[in-house]
């Protein structure tokens, strides 16, 4: 894992740019949602347990696969740790 850890850090990355663009470029579109409810929405969404599981079912024979997998359980990882431990009740 650590051999991706630029792979890992590119995922985080354009991960939170895309929920980014999701939450607060398109929540014109819908109803008024307050502010905080988007933060929450941007830095709380999915936990990333499907993406994971697609990753680790790729077949041995993918190119890059290995880097895949990391690159998904290392998001996951953040969403889960970092993400998990900074949000209030």
């Amino acid at each position: 894992m650590i051999n991706n850890a630029a792979a890992i850090a590119w995922a985080i990355l354009a991960v939170l740019i895309a929920r980014a663009v999701t939450v607060f470029g398109l929540s014109w579109t819908g109803k008024n949602i307050p502010l905080r409810w988007q933060n929450i929405l941007f830095w709380e969404v999915l936990r990333g347990a499907i993406s994971l599981a697609l990753a680790l079912s790729l077949a041995e024979n993918i190119p890059g696969r290995n880097q895949l997998q990391a690159m998904a359980f290392g998001v996951v990882l953040f969403s889960v740790v970092v993400e998990g431990l900074t949000m209030k009740r």
